[in-house]
Protein backbone atom coordinates (compact mmCIF):
# COMPACT_ATOMS: atom_id res chain seq x y z
CA UNK A 1 0.00 0.00 0.00
CA UNK A 2 3.07 2.42 0.72
CA UNK A 3 4.07 1.61 -2.94
CA UNK A 4 0.81 2.39 -4.11
CA UNK A 5 0.25 5.45 -2.18
CA UNK A 6 3.92 7.07 -3.29
CA UNK A 7 3.42 6.00 -7.10
CA UNK A 8 -0.06 7.67 -6.71
CA UNK A 9 0.89 11.19 -5.46
CA UNK A 10 3.99 11.13 -7.69
CA UNK A 11 1.80 11.34 -11.28
CA UNK A 12 -0.60 13.74 -9.81
CA UNK A 13 1.69 16.16 -8.00
CA UNK A 14 3.74 16.39 -11.64
CA UNK A 15 4.55 19.71 -11.45
CA UNK A 16 7.15 18.69 -8.28
CA UNK A 17 10.07 16.67 -9.07
CA UNK A 18 9.22 13.00 -8.96
CA UNK A 19 12.55 12.17 -6.53
CA UNK A 20 11.42 14.42 -4.02
CA UNK A 21 8.00 13.41 -3.58
CA UNK A 22 9.02 10.03 -3.03
CA UNK A 23 11.62 11.51 -0.97
CA UNK A 24 8.97 13.49 1.35
CA UNK A 25 6.82 10.36 1.58
CA UNK A 26 9.94 8.11 2.51
CA UNK A 27 10.78 10.71 5.21
CA UNK A 28 7.05 11.10 7.00
CA UNK A 29 6.51 7.18 6.69
CA UNK A 30 10.11 6.69 8.68
CA UNK A 31 9.16 9.35 11.39
CA UNK A 32 6.02 7.75 11.93
CA UNK A 33 7.48 4.41 12.36
CA UNK A 34 10.05 5.57 14.79
CA UNK A 35 7.60 7.87 16.95
CA UNK A 36 5.48 4.06 17.17
CA UNK A 37 8.55 1.96 18.06
CA UNK A 38 9.35 4.53 20.70
CA UNK A 39 5.81 4.37 22.53
CA UNK A 40 6.34 0.68 22.21
CA UNK A 41 9.15 0.61 24.01
CA UNK A 42 8.32 2.66 26.77
CA UNK A 43 5.98 -0.27 27.86
CA UNK A 44 9.28 -2.49 27.96
CA UNK A 45 11.62 -2.66 32.00
CA UNK A 46 14.31 -0.45 30.72
CA UNK A 47 16.92 -3.09 31.43
CA UNK A 48 15.27 -5.27 28.47
CA UNK A 49 15.65 -2.23 26.06
CA UNK A 50 18.18 -2.22 23.00
CA UNK A 51 21.18 -0.07 24.05
CA UNK A 52 20.91 -0.60 27.87
CA UNK A 53 22.64 2.39 29.38
CA UNK A 54 25.72 0.64 31.82
CA UNK A 55 29.01 1.97 33.69
CA UNK A 56 32.20 1.67 32.54
CA UNK A 57 35.05 -0.48 33.96
CA UNK A 58 37.07 2.42 35.30
CA UNK A 59 35.15 2.92 38.64
CA UNK A 60 35.70 1.77 41.96
CA UNK A 61 32.57 -1.10 41.87
CA UNK A 62 34.34 -3.13 39.03
CA UNK A 63 37.50 -2.56 40.43
CA UNK A 64 35.77 -5.01 43.65
CA UNK A 65 34.76 -7.38 40.62
CA UNK A 66 38.61 -7.80 39.75
CA UNK A 67 39.76 -7.91 42.98
CA UNK A 68 36.95 -10.66 44.00
CA UNK A 69 37.48 -13.16 40.76
CA UNK A 70 41.28 -12.53 41.76
CA UNK A 71 40.61 -14.02 45.13
CA UNK A 72 37.82 -16.40 44.05
CA UNK A 73 40.55 -18.17 41.75
CA UNK A 74 43.27 -17.89 44.51
CA UNK A 75 40.52 -19.96 46.73
CA UNK A 76 39.22 -22.47 44.01
CA UNK A 77 40.78 -26.39 44.78
CA UNK A 78 42.11 -27.39 41.57
CA UNK A 79 40.38 -28.89 38.60
CA UNK A 80 37.00 -27.06 40.35
CA UNK A 81 34.68 -24.38 38.34
CA UNK A 82 33.64 -20.73 39.55
CA UNK A 83 30.03 -19.83 40.10
CA UNK A 84 29.67 -16.26 39.85
CA UNK A 85 26.00 -14.99 40.96
CA UNK A 86 24.80 -11.37 40.51
CA UNK A 87 25.82 -8.20 39.62
CA UNK A 88 26.07 -4.77 40.39
CA UNK A 89 23.34 -2.22 39.93
CA UNK A 90 24.76 -0.03 37.56
CA UNK A 91 26.40 -2.86 35.41
CA UNK A 92 24.51 -5.36 32.86
CA UNK A 93 25.47 -8.87 32.77
CA UNK A 94 28.71 -8.46 35.02
CA UNK A 95 29.70 -11.47 35.63
CA UNK A 96 30.79 -12.36 32.45
CA UNK A 97 33.77 -10.05 32.88
CA UNK A 98 35.16 -12.52 35.10
CA UNK A 99 36.84 -14.88 32.22
CA UNK A 100 38.44 -11.94 30.89
CA UNK A 101 39.72 -11.27 34.38
CA UNK A 102 41.09 -14.65 35.18
CA UNK A 103 41.43 -17.83 33.32
CA UNK A 104 39.22 -20.39 34.50
CA UNK A 105 36.14 -22.53 34.16
CA UNK A 106 32.80 -19.82 34.97
CA UNK A 107 29.17 -20.89 35.63
CA UNK A 108 26.79 -17.93 35.27
CA UNK A 109 23.29 -17.26 36.44
CA UNK A 110 22.61 -14.97 33.41
CA UNK A 111 23.42 -14.91 29.81
CA UNK A 112 24.40 -18.35 30.29
CA UNK A 113 26.23 -18.79 26.69
CA UNK A 114 27.08 -22.63 27.43
CA UNK A 115 23.24 -23.76 28.07
CA UNK A 116 21.34 -26.78 26.36
CA UNK A 117 18.16 -28.29 26.51
CA UNK A 118 19.83 -30.97 28.92
CA UNK A 119 21.81 -29.80 31.23
CA UNK A 120 20.56 -29.88 35.06
CA UNK A 121 19.82 -26.26 36.85
CA UNK A 122 16.75 -24.32 37.72
CA UNK A 123 16.42 -22.71 34.66
CA UNK A 124 13.72 -23.48 31.61
CA UNK A 125 16.08 -23.18 28.89
CA UNK A 126 13.12 -23.11 26.24
CA UNK A 127 12.17 -19.80 28.01
CA UNK A 128 15.36 -17.85 28.80
CA UNK A 129 18.93 -18.20 29.51
CA UNK A 130 18.67 -17.12 33.45
CA UNK A 131 17.62 -18.08 36.36
CA UNK A 132 14.96 -16.70 38.00
CA UNK A 133 16.50 -17.02 41.49
CA UNK A 134 19.85 -18.25 41.38
CA UNK A 135 19.41 -19.80 45.27
CA UNK A 136 17.44 -22.47 43.93
CA UNK A 137 21.29 -23.14 42.26
CA UNK A 138 22.98 -23.34 46.02
CA UNK A 139 22.29 -26.67 46.36
CA UNK A 140 25.06 -29.59 46.48
CA UNK A 141 23.49 -31.17 44.15
CA UNK A 142 23.93 -28.50 41.03
CA UNK A 143 27.66 -27.80 42.54
CA UNK A 144 28.73 -31.41 42.19
CA UNK A 145 26.22 -31.54 38.95
CA UNK A 146 29.32 -28.94 37.48
CA UNK A 147 32.03 -29.22 39.37
CA UNK A 148 31.90 -26.13 41.57
CA UNK A 149 34.14 -25.19 44.13
CA UNK A 150 33.99 -21.64 44.62
CA UNK A 151 30.77 -19.65 44.80
CA UNK A 152 31.14 -15.34 43.68
CA UNK A 153 27.62 -14.19 44.67
CA UNK A 154 26.31 -10.19 44.61
CA UNK A 155 22.76 -8.68 45.96
CA UNK A 156 20.16 -8.86 42.96
CA UNK A 157 17.00 -8.54 42.03
CA UNK A 158 14.39 -11.70 42.05
CA UNK A 159 11.14 -11.94 41.19
CA UNK A 160 10.18 -14.11 44.44
CA UNK A 161 12.12 -15.75 46.94
CA UNK A 162 15.02 -15.11 49.03
CA UNK A 163 17.60 -13.23 47.12
CA UNK A 164 20.75 -15.59 46.68
CA UNK A 165 23.41 -13.37 48.32
CA UNK A 166 21.20 -13.55 51.93
CA UNK A 167 20.69 -17.37 51.07
CA UNK A 168 24.64 -18.04 50.71
CA UNK A 169 25.10 -16.36 54.38
CA UNK A 170 23.05 -19.03 55.57
CA UNK A 171 24.21 -21.61 53.32
CA UNK A 172 25.73 -24.55 55.44
CA UNK A 173 27.33 -25.91 52.24
CA UNK A 174 29.17 -22.80 51.92
CA UNK A 175 32.35 -20.97 53.83
CA UNK A 176 32.92 -17.44 53.63
CA UNK A 177 36.47 -16.73 52.74
CA UNK A 178 36.00 -12.86 51.95
CA UNK A 179 33.92 -9.98 51.12
CA UNK A 180 35.28 -7.36 47.87
CA UNK A 181 32.71 -4.76 47.28
CA UNK A 182 29.22 -5.85 46.56
CA UNK A 183 31.23 -9.50 46.56
CA UNK A 184 31.34 -12.50 49.15
CA UNK A 185 33.44 -15.41 47.82
CA UNK A 186 32.83 -18.32 48.94
CA UNK A 187 34.25 -22.75 49.01
CA UNK A 188 32.04 -25.49 48.68
CA UNK A 189 33.01 -27.15 51.79
CA UNK A 190 32.83 -31.13 49.75
CA UNK A 191 33.04 -30.37 46.25
CA UNK A 192 33.65 -32.14 43.30
CA UNK A 193 35.93 -31.56 40.11
CA UNK A 194 35.55 -31.13 36.80
CA UNK A 195 36.43 -34.62 35.93
CA UNK A 196 35.28 -37.41 37.81
CA UNK A 197 35.33 -41.48 38.27
CA UNK A 198 32.54 -42.19 40.14
CA UNK A 199 33.56 -41.20 43.20
CA UNK A 200 37.14 -41.09 42.40
CA UNK A 201 38.63 -37.78 42.34
CA UNK A 202 41.60 -37.47 40.19
CA UNK A 203 44.94 -37.28 41.44
CA UNK A 204 46.08 -34.39 39.03
CA UNK A 205 43.72 -32.07 36.68
CA UNK A 206 44.39 -29.37 34.44
CA UNK A 207 41.82 -27.52 32.42
CA UNK A 208 43.38 -25.45 29.70
CA UNK A 209 41.39 -23.49 27.11
CA UNK A 210 41.91 -25.87 24.43
CA UNK A 211 43.02 -29.12 26.52
CA UNK A 212 41.94 -30.90 30.40
CA UNK A 213 44.06 -33.63 31.62
CA UNK A 214 43.06 -35.57 34.64
CA UNK A 215 45.35 -38.85 36.02
CA UNK A 216 43.51 -41.77 38.46
CA UNK A 217 45.75 -43.44 40.60
CA UNK A 218 42.80 -46.32 41.04
CA UNK A 219 39.07 -47.03 40.01
CA UNK A 220 36.72 -48.27 37.69
CA UNK A 221 34.11 -46.87 35.18
CA UNK A 222 33.93 -44.19 32.87
CA UNK A 223 35.80 -40.76 33.12
CA UNK A 224 32.64 -37.74 33.10
CA UNK A 225 34.59 -34.50 32.36
CA UNK A 226 32.17 -31.77 33.04
CA UNK A 227 32.64 -29.58 29.52
CA UNK A 228 30.04 -29.79 26.80
CA UNK A 229 30.41 -32.26 24.42
CA UNK A 230 31.36 -30.78 20.93
CA UNK A 231 32.77 -32.96 17.73
CA UNK A 232 35.85 -30.94 18.13
CA UNK A 233 37.02 -32.35 21.33
CA UNK A 234 38.96 -36.01 21.23
CA UNK A 235 40.05 -38.13 23.83
CA UNK A 236 43.52 -39.97 24.21
CA UNK A 237 43.80 -42.14 27.42
CA UNK A 238 47.12 -43.34 28.11
CA UNK A 239 48.56 -42.33 25.12
CA UNK A 240 45.74 -44.28 22.68
CA UNK A 241 42.68 -42.59 20.61
CA UNK A 242 39.74 -43.27 22.97
CA UNK A 243 35.97 -42.54 22.27
CA UNK A 244 33.54 -39.48 23.80
CA UNK A 245 30.13 -39.94 24.26
CA UNK A 246 27.60 -37.34 24.61
CA UNK A 247 25.95 -37.75 28.74
CA UNK A 248 22.29 -37.16 29.46
CA UNK A 249 23.49 -33.71 30.60
CA UNK A 250 25.52 -32.75 27.75
CA UNK A 251 28.82 -33.05 29.16
CA UNK A 252 31.52 -35.96 27.92
CA UNK A 253 32.00 -39.60 29.21
CA UNK A 254 35.10 -41.42 28.28
CA UNK A 255 35.17 -45.25 29.06
CA UNK A 256 38.54 -46.11 30.23
CA UNK A 257 40.13 -49.55 31.13
CA UNK A 258 40.85 -50.32 35.07
CA UNK A 259 43.35 -49.36 37.19
CA UNK A 260 45.42 -46.33 36.74
CA UNK A 261 44.47 -43.73 34.32
CA UNK A 262 45.41 -40.96 32.30
CA UNK A 263 43.30 -38.72 29.62
CA UNK A 264 43.81 -35.94 27.78
CA UNK A 265 40.92 -33.91 25.64
CA UNK A 266 42.03 -31.88 23.28
CA UNK A 267 39.57 -29.03 21.45
CA UNK A 268 41.30 -30.35 17.72
CA UNK A 269 40.79 -28.79 14.25
CA UNK A 270 39.11 -31.33 12.20
CA UNK A 271 39.12 -32.21 8.25
CA UNK A 272 36.08 -29.99 7.77
CA UNK A 273 37.83 -27.06 9.28
CA UNK A 274 40.78 -27.61 6.92
CA UNK A 275 38.39 -28.02 4.29
CA UNK A 276 37.07 -25.13 4.57
CA UNK A 277 40.39 -22.65 5.46
CA UNK A 278 41.39 -24.69 1.54
CA UNK A 279 38.23 -23.14 -0.03
CA UNK A 280 39.12 -20.12 1.88
CA UNK A 281 41.71 -19.87 0.26
CA UNK A 282 40.83 -20.30 -3.06
CA UNK A 283 38.41 -18.02 -3.39
CA UNK A 284 40.77 -15.61 -2.12
CA UNK A 285 43.23 -16.36 -5.22
CA UNK A 286 40.68 -16.81 -7.21
CA UNK A 287 39.26 -13.39 -6.64
CA UNK A 288 42.61 -11.92 -7.02
CA UNK A 289 43.23 -13.19 -10.52
CA UNK A 290 39.70 -12.25 -11.41
CA UNK A 291 40.88 -8.70 -10.16
CA UNK A 292 43.90 -8.91 -11.82
CA UNK A 293 43.27 -10.21 -15.53
CA UNK A 294 39.42 -9.23 -15.31
CA UNK A 295 39.58 -6.89 -18.11
CA UNK A 296 40.99 -9.27 -20.26
CA UNK A 297 38.60 -12.19 -19.39
CA UNK A 298 35.57 -9.95 -20.25
CA UNK A 299 33.48 -11.70 -23.10
CA UNK A 300 33.03 -8.13 -24.64
CA UNK A 301 36.97 -7.43 -24.93
CA UNK A 302 37.17 -10.18 -27.19
CA UNK A 303 34.15 -9.19 -29.73
CA UNK A 304 35.10 -5.54 -29.23
CA UNK A 305 39.03 -6.95 -30.60
CA UNK A 306 37.18 -9.49 -33.50
CA UNK A 307 34.62 -6.66 -34.90
CA UNK A 308 37.67 -4.22 -35.29
CA UNK A 309 38.30 -2.77 -38.66
CA UNK A 310 41.46 -1.61 -39.45
CA UNK A 311 41.79 1.78 -39.94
Amino acid sequence: MIVVAVQWLSSRLHHVGREATIAVVVVVISAFSIGTMMNRAADVPRNENALYPVSTVGNPSFADLEDAVVLANQLRPQGTAIFVVGNQQEFWHEQLWAAGIEPGTYYYDDWMWYWHSSQPGPYDPMRGYYMDNPTEALTQEYFDQHGIGVVMVSDMYVPSGVPPKRSAASNEMLALQGSIGGWDIYTVKNHTSVATRGDHLPSDVHVGNQEIRATFSSGSGDVVVRQNWFPRWQAEVNGEAAEIQRDDSGYMRIPVPDGEVEIVLTYSVTEVDWAARAASVIGVIGASLFAWRGASWRPGATVEATDAKPG
